[in-house]
Formats: C-alpha cells, sequence, structure tokens
C-alpha cells in the first residue's frame, strides 16, 4: 500500500508542487490532448505510473519463474479500486447539461475524468486503495489477493478486523473498542 500511495498521493495534495505533477500526469492521461481521460487511459496512466517507478528486475526472478515486476504486480493487486475511484471522480465537475461529445453515439463530459477532477482521482485512489487492502487484509488473512474471494464472511472479519491498523477508519477504530455486537 505504502508504495501505491506513492504514486499517487503526491498528485492529490493542494500545492504548486503537486499541481505541477499533475499537469504532467494529466498530460500522461490524456494522450490524444481533448481534456478528457477515459477509464483506460487513466488505468494506462496508473500502469505507466507504477511501472515507472518499480520497474522490472530481471536479476529477480517470481515464483511463476518471470522477472520480478513489483509495479505491474501492484498494478494488479490494486485494480479492484480504479473503476470506483473513476467513478466518482468524473462526477465531481457538473458537464454543464450533458451536451454529446463531436465524434461519439452519447458521450458527454461525464463520462471522463477532466483535469478539473484529476486531483481527486489521485485522491480517490488512495482512499479506495487503503480500503482494498485494509480490506484484503480480512478476506483471505492477507494483503493482496491471494486468497481472496472478495466477499466478508463474518468468521473472516471477527479473526481479522482486530489485526487491521494504522488505517485511519473510523469503523475500525470503534470494532477495536469492543463495539461489535
Amino acid at each position: 500500500l505504502i508504495k501505491f500511495m506513492a504514486c499517487f498521493a503526491p498528485l492529490s495534495e493542494k500545492s504548486d508542487t503537486a499541481s505541477a505533477l499533475r499537469k504532467q500526469g494529466f498530460r500522461s492521461a490524456d494522450p490524444n490532448g481533448n481534456g478528457l481521460c477515459s477509464l483506460a487511459e487513466i488505468e494506462n496512466f496508473i500502469m505507466v505510473s507504477l511501472t515507472s517507478a518499480f520497474p522490472k528486475d530481471t536479476t529477480k526472478i517470481d515464483d511463476k519463474g518471470d522477472p520480478f515486476e513489483p509495479g505491474r504486480d501492484l498494478f494488479d493487486a490494486f485494480r479492484p479500486c480504479y473503476i470506483r475511484a473513476f467513478t466518482d471522480a468524473k462526477d465531481i465537475v457538473d458537464d454543464k447539461g450533458g451536451k454529446v461529445l463531436e465524434g461519439t453515439k452519447d458521450s458527454t463530459a461525464d463520462d471522463f475524468v477532466s483535469w478539473g477532477e484529476f486531483r481527486m482521482l489521485n485522491t480517490f485512489l488512495c482512499m479506495y486503495g487503503a480500503m482494498y487492502d485494509a480490506f484484503s487484509k480480512i478476506d483471505g488473512g492477507g494483503s493482496g489477493r491471494l486468497g481472496d474471494d472478495l466477499r466478508m464472511e463474518e468468521d473472516e472479519w471477527l479473526a481479522g478486523y482486530k489485526n487491521v491498523t494504522g488505517y485511519g477508519f473510523a469503523g475500525l477504530e470503534a470494532s477495536k473498542l469492543g463495539s461489535e455486537a
């Protein structure tokens, strides 16, 4: 989670430095320069960000016998977060009447992430990444997706919620205080 968030948290801040990083990131996410990013373009931005920060290491071999790809592994591990972050971010700025975009059948600006929504996209990537990481520690018993069925049963919750610390989620903190039923 720390490595994942290291790529996107700096772009979510409100500062001149973060704004410069966002401009660079948005240019990467918007390769056609139309000012709007589709989910596919955002996923590519995430992949490029992670694999640039954490490149392939051909000196190490993973459990499948392939070169170690920490950036790709992070991309795959947190992929369930991307559509939620995209969906929430694209709805921040009003698309002003829902005008259908030229060259599309029925798409409006509200179907894409714009520059005005890009900071919050990065914020949502961090938020949903943290939520998913906490969820994964309970579902399947460990960080990551190994053993996860993407559902949380009561026995998994009871066995695992006490081990999820440091996320700052009020619901988990309240549970630790003994308020579970």
